[in-house]
C-alpha cells in the first residue's frame, strides 16, 4: 500500500469517529473521494466536465462498479442541502462504497481494521421507483449511444440500469448530430422529458424535447445568435468569430449610445413623466432652459461628442422638449465618459451620425414614455429592472437582458440597427431567436411559463416595438447549434485545430449558397479577411498558432468547468455544482447578507450597502476591493445563481461588518431589492482575457512582416551600438543596462532578481532616458497586476520633474493616490474630440495593466508608442501580449522597421525564476514537441514570452539584448545566500545598505531560554513542528454549530489546509519578537515589519485566531497571505508557515522547474526573498524532507539554524 493511500485511509479512520456530525462526515467523505478522483485521473487524456464524468471513467478503467459510489454522491448532495437525514445503515453502506472504491482506484485493499467496521455484504437494491410521466430536466452521464438512442446514468436518482434516451428518429433529426458529438462521460441535460413505456430490457424510453451537451460550459446567447448570419446557420461561424479583431465602428458606438439612452430614459426623474404645463409656464421655463442648453452646445457639430443646433426644434417646442434636450445632453455625456477614446477616434462620427443619435434618443424616450404604457403592453417604469443577468445551467447558456419587469412577465431587447426590410419590415432571425432563448432562461431559472412572458424587440431606428413569438422548432435548432459549438470547443482541446481550420471554408459558412450583391460586396469580404490569413499560414507560424490555440482552449475550459489539481477551487461551474460548505471553506461565497440600496442624487440606485453577519473567527472571505461579483437573493439552501436573477457588481469598499457594492447598471427602482430578503455574493467570471488571447493569436498572422519574423525568431533583434546616453544614473550597472536598452532596436530583456530595484531604479532610469531623447517620444508602461501598475505610478511621481502621464483602467483597481491620473479625470469635462486631443497632446506616458490596454487599443489611433516597457513580464503568457505587440496604427512614422506598428520597441522586465503565469493544465499538455517551436525557444506554452526570448537569445547568440541586475538591496546576505547559490549562480551581491551589514538588533542574554535565544540570534531558521494527527478533523458537536450549518453560515474549516500547532508556533514567535524589541528599546510595529506567508487560506484564519488568543498589540493587521499575493512585497521579518500535513499537499507547496540547467522552486524563492532582516520557516520536517527543494533548504541550514520542538 502506497504512502498516499495509507494517508487516505488514515483520514477515513478519523472520519469514522462516532462523535463527528453526520453532515460533516458526509462532506469530508465527499471531499476525500473528489480528491482521489482528481488524483487518479490527472494524467487522463479525457476532458472531464463534471465529477460524475471522472467517476464513470475511473470505474470503467478499474472495472469497479460505479453504482454504490453514485448512490453515495447523490445522498451526500441531499444531506449537505439539508434534504435528507441518513440512518446508521445508510451511513455504513455509504462508507463501504467509498472505502472499496478508493481501494479499487489505488489497486490495493481496504485495511483490515477499517474492513471490520464495514458491512460484509451489500444490502438488496430497492425496487426501482415508478417513472414519472414527465420531468422538466434530467442530467445524465453518457455511457454509450447508437443511431437513435443514448444510454446513461442520472446523477440525482442513480439506478443500476442505464436510462435509455431517444435523441433522433426518422421524423425528427434536429439532434441527430449528437452521434458525432458525444463522447463517453459527456454530460447531457435532457429538457422537457417524457417517459414512454417500452418493451424489452428497458421498461421506459425517455423522449426529451431538447438535449444540451456539456451544460456546465456556458455559451453566451449573443455569441450563439452571432452564428446566425444572412448566409446561414453554422457553428463554424463561432470559430471564425474567435479570431475577429475587436469590432470598432460608428454603428457599434451608436448601439452603445442607444443602450445608454434607454438606461437614462428609464431612470429619468419620474415627475417629468406626468408634468402638465400651461403655455405661459412653457414660455417662462422654456426660454431659460433653452438659453442654457444653447450655451452648452456652441462647438461645431463634427467636432462634438453630442449634437448641437440641428434638430433643436424637436426639443424646444415646449417644456417637455426642453427636458428632453437636457436629458439627451446628459445621456450623450454619460456615453462619452464611458468610452472617450472610442468617441474620439472613430472616423465616421460626423454630422449625420449625431443626427441619427438624436433621432434614436427621441424614439427611445417616446417609446419609454408612451408605448410602454400602451394598452396590451403595460410596462411600468416603476417595475423595470435594467440589464438583469442570468446563468442557465439547464440550457448551458448565459445572458444579459436589456429590460425586464420585476415579476419577469415582460421582456424588452433594444436594437439600434436595421430590421429585415424585405419583403416587409420584420425582426431579424437572430434577434427573434435571442428573445426566445431569453424566455427559455426565464422558464428554466425562474419557472416562468412561456405564455406568461411577453417579449418585445425594440428597433429604435424606426421606432418599432415588435411582439416576438418563435416556433419551438427554431429554439430546438438553436440548441442543436449550441451543441455543435461545444463539439468544436471539444475538438480544439483535443488538438484538432488544424483539421478545424481546414474545414473552416467559405462553403461551410455560406450554408445558403448566397452569391448576390449584398453577399459579394459586404458579407464575403469580411469573412475572407479572416479566412485568408488562416489558410495562408505555414511552417513555424502555423505550428505556433495551432499550439497556442489548443493551449488557450484548454485553459478556457478549465477556467469554466474546473481542473484536476488537488485542492483546486475549481472553475466557474463550481458556482452551481459545488456545495455551499466547500465554497465557504474556499472563501468564495458570502451568505446571509442584508441589503440597503444607496440612491444617487437623482434617486437611481447605484450602490448597495450590505451588512455582513457574524461568520465566526475561522472564516476568511476571498474577496477584495475592485473584485467583480454576482449578487443574488438567497433565502434558502437551494437558492443559487442558476435559479435566481443576479446583478453584476464591483466591490467598492469592504469592512469587517459591511461592504459597499457598485452596480454595473444602475436601477431606477429600489423595490428591485427586497429589504426582508437575504442575499449572497460569489465571484464573477468573464471570458475577456481568453477572447483577447484568441484575437491576439490571429493578430500575429496579420502583423507586419518584420514584427512577425521577430517574434517567431526568423529575424534576430537588431541593435545600434552608436547610440549613447544623455546622462549618468545611479551606478555603472544601471548606466550599462539603460544604454543597452536604448541601443536595442527591437526589444530588450532585463532580468530583475528579488530586491534589485527593477522598477524603482531600472525602469525609472529608462523612462528618464527615453523622455530626454525627444519631446515627441511616447512611452507605454504596463504590468500584469494593478498593484504593479501602482508601483510604476509611484516611480513616475519620484522623477523630477514628474512627467505627465495617464493611467488606463478602473477607479476601484487603482490606488487612491493615482486616481487623479486616470483617463476620465485627466480628460475631465471635455465634450469634444478637439478638447480630447488638446488634453492628450502633452501626455507622453501611459500606464495600465496589459488587460486594460488590450481593451483600449483605440489609444493607438491617437498616439504612436515609441517604447513599451512591460514589468512583471515573466508572469504573462504569450497570447496575452500579442494583441499589443502586433497592433497596428494608421499614424505615420519614419522608423526603418516599424511601418504600421503601434508599438515600436518593447522592453520586458521580469524574473523567470520567480512566480510564473498561472496555468491550470498539467505540463504534459502544455509541453511543446514541435522541432520548429523548440528551435525558437518555445518548450512549454506555460512559459512567458520573456522566458522564451531569454532562451532564444542563447540560441541566437544575441546576448547584447539581455541584461541582469546584480545588486540587491533587500535581503541580508545570510538570507540571500541560499537562493543566490542555488538559483542565481552566485550572481547577486548586496548593495550594501545599512541593514545588510548590521548585526541583529538584539543580542542574547545568559538567562534566555532555548527558544528566546534561538529567535534572538538566528537570521534564517527552521522550526520543526510535528503535528498531532487528531487536530486535522473538525467536529460539529454543539447545537449552535449545527444551527449555523442549517442557516448556511460557515462553521467547519477544512482542517487539512490548516495546522493548529504551526499557528500557535507562529503566534509564539511573534510574541517573542515583540518582547525582544521591547527589551532592547527599539521601536517595533508588527503590522508593518512582520509578514506571514501561508500556502492555504484556511491557515490565515488559524494564525489570526492564535494571535488573538495571545492579545499581542498591533498584530491584528499583520499581512498574512499566500506567496502569490506576496510577490513584489517585502518585510523586515518573514514567517513562512508551510502548513502541509499530507503527502499530496507537497505538490501544492512546491512546483520545481528546470531553468538555466538548475532545478528552481519558484514559490520557495519568492517566500525566502521577501525578508530583509530575518526569515523563519515552520513545518513538519519529516514530511518536508520528501520534497527535493525543501530537503535542499534544510540541508543548507546548519544545526544551529534548526529548532525541533
Amino acid at each position: 500500500m502506497t504512502e498516499e493511500i495509507q494517508d487516505i485511509f488514515d483520514e477515513i479512520r478519523n472520519i469514522m469517529q462516532p462523535d463527528m456530525d453526520c453532515t460533516a462526515r458526509y462532506h469530508a467523505l465527499d471531499a476525500l473521494l473528489l480528491r482521489a478522483l482528481k488524483d487518479r485521473t490527472r494524467h487522463s487524456p479525457v476532458d472531464f466536465t463534471h465529477t460524475a464524468a471522472r467517476l464513470y471513467w475511473l470505474c470503467k478503467q478499474t472495472g469497479h462498479p460505479s453504482h454504490p459510489l453514485e448512490v453515495f454522491r447523490a445522498r451526500a448532495g441531499r444531506i449537505q442541502k439539508g434534504l435528507f437525514l441518513p440512518d446508521g445503515e445508510d451511513e455504513a453502506y455509504d462508507l463501504k462504497a467509498v472505502c472499496e472504491g478508493l481501494a479499487a482506484f489505488y489497486q490495493t485493499h481496504v485495511p483490515e481494521d477499517v474492513q471490520k467496521r464495514l458491512p460484509r455484504h451489500w444490502r438488496p437494491a430497492p425496487a426501482p421507483a415508478e417513472k414519472v410521466p414527465q420531468a422538466k430536466r434530467i442530467r445524465i452521464t453518457v455511457h454509450r449511444w447508437d443511431e437513435h438512442f443514448i444510454y446513461g446514468k442520472d446523477h440525482t436518482h442513480p439506478t443500476e440500469q442505464l436510462l435509455k434516451v431517444e435523441y433522433a428518429d426518422e421524423t425528427d433529426r434536429t439532434f441527430a448530430d449528437l452521434k458525432e458529438q458525444l463522447y463517453e462521460g459527456a454530460q447531457l441535460n435532457l429538457l422537457s422529458v417524457k417517459a414512454i413505456k417500452a418493451e424489452g430490457a428497458y421498461p421506459y424510453v425517455l423522449k426529451p424535447e431538447m438535449l444540451v451537451l456539456d451544460p456546465d460550459f456556458l455559451i453566451d446567447i449573443t455569441a450563439l445568435c452571432a452564428c446566425i448570419r444572412p448566409y446561414g446557420y453554422s457553428a463554424y461561424t463561432h470559430l471564425l468569430n474567435k479570431f475577429a479583431p475587436p469590432a470598432r465602428s460608428a454603428a457599434i458606438q451608436l448601439g452603445n449610445a442607444a443602450n445608454q439612452f434607454l438606461d437614462d430614459c428609464v431612470n429619468e426623474n419620474r415627475d417629468l413623466e406626468r408634468e402638465e404645463t400651461s403655455e405661459n409656464e412653457v414660455f417662462r421655463l422654456g426660454s431659460a432652459e433653452r438659453e442654457r442648453f444653447i450655451q452648452n452646445r456652441d462647438l461645431k457639430r463634427a467636432d462634438r461628442a453630442c449634437p448641437e443646433s440641428a434638430g433643436r426644434e424637436r426639443f424646444t417646442q415646449n417644456a417637455d422638449g426642453t427636458a428632453e434636450a437636457e436629458l439627451y445632453l446628459r445621456s450623450m455625456q454619460n456615453s462619452f465618459r464611458i468610452s472617450p477614446l472610442a468617441w474620439s477616434t472613430l472616423p465616421d462620427i460626423d454630422r449625420d451620425f449625431f443626427n441619427r443619435c438624436e433621432m434614436q434618443f427621441h424614439h427611445i424616450r417616446q417609446t419609454v414614455r408612451n408605448s410602454f404604457s400602451a394598452a396590451g403592453i403595460d410596462i411600468r417604469k416603476t417595475e423595470v429592472e435594467l440589464e438583469p443577468s442570468f446563468l442557465c445551467e439547464a440550457l448551458g447558456l448565459q445572458g444579459r437582458m436589456d429590460l425586464l419587469t420585476r415579476n419577469a412577465d415582460k421582456l424588452v431587447e433594444l436594437k439600434s440597427g436595421k430590421a429585415d426590410e424585405y419583403p416587409y419590415r420584420s425582426p431579424k432571425d437572430e434577434h427573434r431567436l435571442q428573445m426566445a432563448l431569453y424566455k427559455e432562461i426565464l422558464y428554466y431559472n425562474l419557472d416562468r411559463r412561456h405564455e406568461q412572458v411577453q417579449s418585445y424587440l425594440f428597433y429604435s431606428r424606426y421606432p418599432g416595438l415588435y411582439a416576438v413569438d418563435v416556433p419551438r422548432s427554431h429554439i430546438r435548432r438553436a440548441m442543436a447549434l449550441r451543441n455543435a459549438i461545444l463539439h468544436i470547443e471539444h475538438r480544439l482541446r483535443r488538438g484538432e485545430s488544424r483539421a478545424l481550420i481546414d474545414e473552416l471554408t467559405e462553403e461551410r459558412l455560406n450554408v445558403n449558397g448566397r452569391g448576390d450583391r449584398l453577399y459579394t460586396r459586404y458579407l464575403r469580404p469580411r469573412m475572407m479577411e479572416i479566412l485568408t490569413p488562416l489558410h495562408g499560414m505555414r511552417g513555424a507560424e502555423a505550428d505556433y498558432f495551432h499550439r497556442f490555440l489548443t493551449f488557450t482552449a484548454r485553459e478556457q475550459f478549465r477556467a469554466k468547468v474546473g481542473d484536476d489539481r488537488a485542492d483546486s477551487p475549481g472553475g466557474f461551474s463550481e458556482t452551481w455544482c459545488c456545495d455551499t460548505l466547500t465554497k465557504q471553506q474556499n472563501g468564495n461565497i458570502l451568505t446571509g447578507l442584508k441589503l440597503h440600496p444607496v440612491p444617487d442624487e437623482e434617486g437611481a440606485i447605484v450602490r448597495l450597502d450590505l451588512k455582513l453577519p457574524e461568520y465566526g473567527e475561522d472564516f476568511l472571505p476571498n474577496f477584495r476591493q475592485g473584485d467583480m461579483v454576482m449578487l443574488y437573493e438567497r433565502n434558502h439552501e437551494g437558492d443559487n445563481v442558476t435559479n435566481k436573477q443576479f446583478f453584476r457588481c464591483t466591490i467598492e469598499e469592504i469592512h469587517p461588518e459591511h461592504m459597499l457594492l457598485k452596480l454595473s447598471y444602475k436601477q431606477r427602482n429600489a423595490g428591485v431589492f427586497h429589504p426582508d430578503s437575504l442575499y449572497a455574493i460569489e465571484p464573477g467570471y468573464m471570458d475577456a482575457t481568453f477572447n483577447q488571447a484568441y484575437s491576439g493569436l490571429f493578430s500575429l498572422l496579420t502583423a507586419p512582416r518584420e514584427r512577425k519574423e521577430l517574434l517567431l525568431g526568423i529575424r534576430p533583434p537588431a541593435t545600434d551600438p552608436s547610440v549613447r546616453l544623455h546622462r549618468h544614473y545611479l551606478n555603472e550597472e544601471i548606466d550599462r543596462i539603460v544604454l543597452k536598452a536604448k541601443q536595442a532596436r527591437d526589444y530588450f530583456l532585463l532580468v530583475g532578481p528579488p530586491g534589485t530595484g527593477k522598477t524603482s531604479v531600472a525602469l525609472k532610469s529608462m523612462v528618464e532616458e527615453f523622455l530626454s531623447d525627444s519631446p515627441q517620444k511616447t512611452l507605454l508602461l504596463m504590468a500584469y497586476t494593478n498593484r504593479a501598475v501602482d508601483e510604476i505610478c509611484h516611480t513616475l511621481s519620484a522623477i523630477n520633474p514628474a512627467p505627465e502621464y495617464i493611467r488606463i483602467g478602473q477607479e476601484l483597481n487603482c490606488a487612491p493616490d493615482f486616481r487623479p491620473r486616470l483617463m476620465k479625470h485627466v480628460i475631465g469635462d471635455a465634450t469634444s474630440r478637439k478638447e480630447i486631443y488638446e488634453k492628450l497632446a502633452p501626455v507622453r506616458v501611459f500606464a495600465g495593466t496589459i488587460s486594460s490596454l488590450c481593451s483600449q487599443t483605440e489609444l493607438f489611433s491617437l498616439k504612436v508608442i515609441d517604447v513599451a516597457i512591460i514589468d512583471e513580464a515573466s508572469q504573462v503568457l504569450e497570447p496575452q501580449l500579442l494583441p499589443l505587440l502586433c497592433a497596428t496604427t494608421a499614424v505615420n512614422r519614419g522608423d526603418y522597421n516599424l511601418n504600421r506598428l503601434a508599438i515600436g520597441k518593447f522592453i520586458l522586465i521580469g524574473d523567470h525564476k520567480q512566480l510564473p503565469a498561472v496555468v491550470s493544465q498539467p505540463r504534459e499538455m502544455s509541453r511543446v514537441t514541435e522541432d520548429s517551436l523548440q528551435a525558437i525557444g518555445l518548450t512549454d506554452c506555460r512559459n512567458s514570452l520573456f522566458e522564451r526570448l531569454h532562451r532564444l537569445s542563447s540560441l541566437q547568440g544575441t546576448k547584447n539584448i539581455v541584461e541582469m541586475l546584480h545588486r540587491q538591496g533587500r535581503m541580508h546576505p545570510s538570507i540571500c545566500e541560499f537562493v543566490n547559490r542555488n538559483y542565481y549562480n552566485g550572481g547577486l551581491d548586496a548593495v550594501p545598505l545599512p541593514h545588510q551589514q548590521e548585526p541583529l538588533a538584539f543580542g542574547t542574554r545568559p538567562d534566555d531560554d532555548r527558544w528566546t535565544a534561538f529567535v534572538a540570534g538566528t537570521r534564517m531558521a527552521f522550526i520543526s513542528v510535528q503535528a498531532d494527527e487528531a487536530e486535522y478533523y473538525t467536529k460539529i458537536e454543539s447545537k449552535q454549530e449545527q444551527t449555523k450549518l442549517a442557516q448556511g453560515l460557515p462553521n467547519v474549516g477544512d482542517s487539512s489546509k490548516s495546522n493548529k500547532r504551526e499557528a500557535e508556533t507562529v503566534a509564539r514567535l511573534i510574541h517573542t519578537l515583540c518582547q525582544l524589541y521591547s527589551r532592547s528599546g527599539i521601536p517595533f510595529s508588527p503590522c508593518k515589519q512582520i509578514g506571514i506567508i501561508v500556502p492555504f487560506r484556511a491557515q490565515i484564519a488559524m494564525i489570526r485566531k492564535a494571535l488573538a488568543e495571545r492579545h499581542i498589540p498591533d498584530t491584528a493587521d499583520i499581512t498574512i497571505d499566500t506567496v502569490e499575493r506576496y510577490q513584489g512585497s517585502q518585510r523586515d521579518i518573514i514567517i513562512f508557515s508551510t502548513t502541509v500535513s499530507r503527502p499530496y499537499q507537497l505538490s501544492i507547496l512546491s512546483e520545481p522547474v528546470m531553468t538555466d540547467g538548475r532545478e528552481i522552486d519558484r514559490k520557495l524563492n519568492v517566500a525566502l526573498t521577501r525578508a530583509r532582516k530575518q526569515f523563519f520557516m515552520t513545518g513538519n520536517e519529516t514530511l518536508l524532507r520528501n520534497c527535493t527543494a525543501y530537503r535542499k533548504f534544510l540541508d543548507f541550514l546548519s544545526k544551529e539554524q534548526i529548532l525541533r520542538l
